[in-house]
């Protein structure tokens, strides 16, 4: 079959007779041809290439099982005219043919290619689909992990409020124990100073009067209260005169006591 490609040269080809069940696929490279019987073959179908024998000018396909468009095209050959017009129908229906099959290759191709185009954008949006999924789940568990600092950080704040309250109210109870017992020793101390001086009065006036002075007068109180800080002073005659003062105090409280509670009524008999 491959050595019709090396008869380029031919003009007419005699083919007749051969049982040829198919024509090779680069017959058409037979460009020179004028005339071409094909008659008594098992020819089915012409190659596409056979659309490129424009010279073809005569052709005889009789006793030939070809398909029926093709033996529509072909005609019965029974004669030159009829041979003639195969030649020239066989050639149009082949490059209708070779375009019908381009123009379904070129559909083919672009369904191909827009299914491809189809598949590259369904697998971008789904792998779009998954990275927002995946950011979202990503941003779900960041605000989760955030909630869940946030929510140390209050139990944090609040132990620590807690904490300084009770170091506050510990604070405080302490200041108050502090300050309670400043106010308690402020008035010991106030109340032994008032005690103190009520006793340097008296003692000032009880020892003023027994060494037999009069208080009749603010002076004589002045003079009074100067001559016990004088006897203080001098501790040894202070503490003496403290003690006769002292002594007669309780002479005149037993002369009291004797005097009117130990003195019995008399009682006149009759």
């Amino acid at each position: 079959k491959d050595s019709f490609t090396s008869l380029t040269h031919l003009v007419v080809l005699d083919l007749s007779k051969n049982r040829l069940t198919e024509l090779p696929q680069s017959f058409g490279d037979l460009n020179r041809l004028t005339r071409l019987d094909l008659y008594d073959n098992q020819l089915k179908t012409l190659p596409l290439s056979f659309a490129q024998l424009s010279r073809l000018k005569w052709l005889d396909l009789k006793s030939n099982p070809l398909e029926s468009q093709l033996a529509k095209y072909a005609g019965d050959c029974a004669n030159q005219r009829q041979c003639e017009i195969c030649a020239i129908n066989c050639i149009r229906f082949v490059k209708n043919e070779r375009l019908r099959i381009e123009t379904e290759n070129r559909i083919n191709e672009q369904k191909l290619r827009e299914k491809q185009e189809y598949e590259r954008q369904l697998n971008e949006k789904n792998k779009k689909e998954k990275e927002k999924k995946k950011a979202k789940n990503t941003r779900r568990k960041d605000n989760r992990k955030a909630q869940q600092l946030a929510d140390n950080n209050s139990e944090n704040d609040s132990e620590t409020k807690d904490n300084d309250s009770d170091a506050k109210s510990r604070k405080k109870g302490s200041n108050s124990g502090n300050k309670s017992f400043c106010g308690f020793l402020f008035r010991f101390l106030f109340g032994l100073i008032l005690v103190s001086l009520t006793l340097f009065m008296g003692i000032s006036i009880g020892l003023h009067l027994q060494n037999g002075h009069e208080l009749q007068t603010v002076d004589d109180v002045k003079n009074a209260f100067a001559d016990c800080a004088q006897r203080i002073a001098n501790y040894k005659h202070f503490t003496k005169d403290v003690s006769i003062l002292i002594t007669n105090i309780v002479n005149h409280l037993k002369h009291f006591r004797h005097t009117f509670f130990d003195t019995k009524p008399n009682v006149t008999k009759t």
